[in-house]
């Protein structure tokens, strides 16, 4: 199944290529999900804020219910694991 919008693919503008550097830790590649998102930089940067504060220690939440709220996410979308929702390959989805 293709994707109805597809993330942007290198060589990206100057721009999103910013963007991504700022998503992702050194040396690796970005997320589709982060790709898609860079179609539109201002997107881009604003879901970095919030999710630069949502995936932090600055978050209400313990880690533990972090932890919990992830992994129960991922099993409402059909994820087996956590990885799987994040990897920038992930198996297909059950038919």
């Amino acid at each position: 199944m293709s994707a109805r919008i597809p993330p942007v693919e290198a060589p990206y503008s100057p721009e999103a290529a910013a963007v991504l550097r700022r998503m992702m830790p050194d040396g690796e590649a970005p997320l589709a999900l982060f790709r898609l998102y860079a179609r539109k930089v201002p997107l881009a940067e604003a879901l970095h804020g919030w999710g630069s504060y949502e995936l932090s220690r600055r978050l209400g939440l313990g880690l533990r219910d972090r932890e919990i709220l992830i992994d129960r996410t991922c099993a409402r979308c059909g994820a087996s694991t956590n990885g799987a929702c994040t990897s920038p390959v992930s198996p297909p989805a059950p038919a």
